[in-house]
């Protein structure tokens, strides 16, 4: 995207808070009378949002609470209601004041890095990202209509859409480089900023934002993809898949592998999927393998099935790797997987051929198998 090229290179002015060794959250919010209520803390920053865990609770009688806990350094933290919905988030760095009737109309103060983002969030992106929930409205009765040429054009918007709000928030890093806002989306968009331009972007920052935490867990996922590029010895993959049967990708050397990393509920990886057919049934005898590895959650997974061997008529084999299971084990970390669809292809000698997102990773495949099996 064009506005990387600006913001790999340009510094802020922006003020390193210091941080203190105490979180004190406070308020009241009038809807949370009688309830217990949780604080929680982001223990990773993913790019489809905060994972968390509760570290502490109180029950509430008038809606109001009150925490203290020591911290180590600046992060986000969240407040919730025993369902863990419609959390209230926020970035300590000083004292947190949060009053309001609901979760949806409170009022915060006391920290700059929270009202800064939580004035960009409601100001700049949620307004693009209510054109986006329209979309996903239409794209939804599109698929009930079978209606192919509404469901491309539809994939297109809602891609647009998400293009616009990329550049929105990595105009947003740029404009944050030297404190916590930085590593935050700096984890969103580091793979899309690639190696040398995140690690640009990590140079400049101040010494308690390189040693934070969650810049130590960015270096290592910084890593690992480093590995996970054309070249380099492909993950194996050890599952079983959407019928139980077990899946060992080493059974498979000697091939060609072609992965699709998917979802059902990603109206581009769904659109994609004529395309993947008609290059199976290309390929599907001239030593390729196919192979799908759907992210869902679990209790989407039996979506899967009639989607592809019904509506699509999908035989090749399909994987599924939980939604939200961030280890280290798994196939999503393993590949570094950061955007749906990804598709990767796997040379006979188990190297890393290519690795690219959207329609872009298909014609890539397809482009190279063409030039090697014609020989």
């Amino acid at each position: 995207m064009k506005p990387l090229l600006f913001f790999l290179w340009s510094l802020s002015i922006f003020p390193v808070l210091h941080a203190q060794n105490l979180l004190v959250v406070e308020g009241r919010i009038d809807s949370w009378k009688n309830k217990k209520v949780f604080l929680l803390k982001a223990v990773s920053h993913t790019a489809y949002g905060n994972l968390y865990e509760k570290i502490d609770s109180v029950h509430t009688r008038s809606g109001k609470f009150g925490f203290k806990q020591p911290v180590q350094e600046v992060n986000f933290y969240a407040l919730a209601t025993e369902d863990l919905t419609n959390k209230v988030q926020f970035i300590w760095d000083t004292i947190i004041q949060i009053q309001g009737k609901d979760v949806h109309s409170i009022t915060l103060q006391g920290s700059i890095l929270s009202q800064s983002w939580r004035t960009f969030q409601q100001t700049v992106i949620d307004p693009i990202r209510e054109k986006k929930q329209e979309l996903e409205l239409s794209y939804q009765n599109a698929l009930i209509q079978q209606d192919s040429a509404l469901l491309k054009t539809i994939s297109a918007q809602k891609e647009n859409v998400q293009n616009q709000i990329m550049g929105k928030e990595i105009n947003f890093l740029g404009g944050n480089l030297k404190n916590f806002l930085s590593l935050h989306y700096l984890t969103y968009y580091w793979q899309l900023m690639g190696v040398e331009g995140s690690q640009r972007i990590i140079n400049i920052w101040p010494e308690k934002l390189k040693n934070h935490s969650l810049t130590t867990q960015l270096l290592k996922e910084i890593k690992i993809a480093d590995t996970v590029t054309a070249g380099n010895k492909a993950p194996v993959i050890i599952t079983r898949d959407v019928d139980g049967i077990p899946f060992n990708s080493s059974t498979l050397a000697g091939k060609y592998i072609l992965i699709d990393f998917w979802g059902t509920w990603c109206g581009p990886c769904i659109a994609l999927l004529p395309e993947l057919k008609e290059a199976y049934l290309k390929y599907k005898d001239k030593n390729v393998e196919f192979v799908s590895i759907a992210y869902e959650k679990k209790e989407d997974v039996k979506n899967i099935k009639p989607l592809i061997r019904g509506r699509y008529n999908i035989t090749w084999t399909q994987l599924y790797q939980e939604k939200g299971n961030s280890h280290q084990d798994s196939i999503i970390k393993k590949y570094m997987i950061e955007s749906f669809p990804t598709v990767v292809l796997i040379s006979p000698e188990g190297k890393i051929v290519s690795k690219a997102s959207s329609k872009e990773g298909l014609a890539k495949a397809k482009q190279i198998l063409d030039s090697v099996l014609e020989k």
